[in-house]
């Protein structure tokens, strides 16, 4: 077993010095197994462009209606093709089926693949969501050429043969300590914690029922998705006191917390003190 190559070091061989940026969004039990387990930069998408995108509560929405489209497509049919995202990129889209269940979604993207047309798009989003249009332009990767998009469309399909084999090498089953769905909110929640979250909006990106998705999610966590999602808040709000020199209005909105009257309350509520006071308790050590 030992010279089997792990799932990510092909993702990595196959993205090597290239603007490409791959990431699969689990669905199933089977991609806990170690020799299929992915870094969080590999589970979402997570280039400069796409935080930049996401920086706006309804930059965040149309990113996530955007995935949940591709999710609901996948459902349907295990065909992959091309799809456009909301501010420009091209993205190639791979489903994989295994035991007639989809267990993953390769998506292949950080592409561009015209960028005069990208261009209007950033424009035209910018206006619509309140990013900032000179961050999208900056952040914007290079116009692809025709080997790169070549390359791109071919990507997807090998990681999916590769995944496949693993599949069948490691006879792996969908088992797992937490529910699939439970595990990639989670995912989801480490890697966009400062961003607009809602267990409605991804109750419909994992087409399942908001109120039973909230039951589930407790009975597996031990607590509530909105409790998790502040626990990661905060988690990043200690962090950015002990290590930045920041004010607390910055480390408010950098950690999720839109309003910081409600971040200090949240803050002396966990941990008995202020901010202010955390903060000056560490620079006083």
């Amino acid at each position: 077993m030992e010279h089997i190559t792990s799932l990510q070091s092909m993702i990595r061989a196959l993205t090597a010095e290239s603007d490409i940026h791959v990431c699969v969004l689990s669905l199933s039990g089977i991609m806990s197994n170690s020799i299929m387990q992915l870094d969080a930069q590999y589970l979402t998408h997570v280039r400069s462009f796409c935080h930049a995108a996401k920086s706006t509560p309804k930059g965040a929405t149309h990113c996530l209606a955007c995935k949940a489209l591709t999710i609901q497509k996948c459902h349907k049919s295990s065909e992959p093709y091309v799809g456009i995202c909301p501010f420009g990129l091209t993205e190639y889209v791979t489903p994989v089926y295994f035991d007639k269940s989809l267990i993953c979604v390769i998506y292949v993207g950080h592409i561009n693949a015209d960028d005069k047309a990208m261009k209007e798009r950033i424009l035209r989003m910018a206006k619509r969501t309140g990013v900032d249009e000179y961050r999208l332009q900056l952040a914007r990767p290079k116009q692809a050429t025709e080997a790169q998009l070549q390359h791109g469309a071919q990507i997807g399909e090998m990681i999916k043969s590769y995944i496949l084999m693993l599949c069948h090498y490691f006879k792996l089953q969908n088992k797992s300590d937490l529910h699939w769905c439970v595990r990639s909110i989670n995912n989801y929640v480490n890697e966009n914690y400062n961003t607009a979250l809602s267990l409605k909006r991804l109750a419909k990106l994992f087409f399942f029922n908001e109120n039973y998705l909230g039951r589930l999610y407790k009975k597996e966590m031990g607590v509530s998705f909105s409790d998790y999602v502040t626990r990661i808040r905060l988690e990043h709000a200690c962090a950015l006191l002990k290590n930045s020199e920041r004010s607390i209005i910055e480390i408010s909105y950098e950690s999720g917390f839109n309003n910081v009257t409600y971040f200090n309350r949240v803050f002396k509520s966990e941990f008995g003190i202020t901010p202010t006071a955390y903060k000056a308790k560490l620079s006083n050590k």
